[in-house]
């Protein structure tokens, strides 16, 4: 099992510069034209329609040794 953190909206604005996430986010999308990504089944589900939702996206990214998701509800 690989180690993680969650971290707070300060610590991630103290690491991240929106240039450099935007250069990252950039060579994500390449990769994935490349067809160097893998994308794994949405997961959603509705609980009061049109008030609560959530959704999950995954993918993985073997050359970049990187691999995330997004949740949103």
């Amino acid at each position: 099992m690989f180690p993680f953190r969650v971290i707070n909206q300060e610590t991630t604005e103290d690491l991240l510069d929106m240039a450099s996430v935007i250069k990252v986010v950039e060579q994500a999308y390449q990769m994935k034209s490349a067809q160097q990504a893998t994308l794994f089944p949405m997961i959603f589900h509705e609980f009061e329609p049109g008030k609560a939702d959530m959704d999950i996206k995954s993918g993985h990214l073997p050359q970049a040794d990187a691999f995330g998701l997004k949740l949103v509800s």
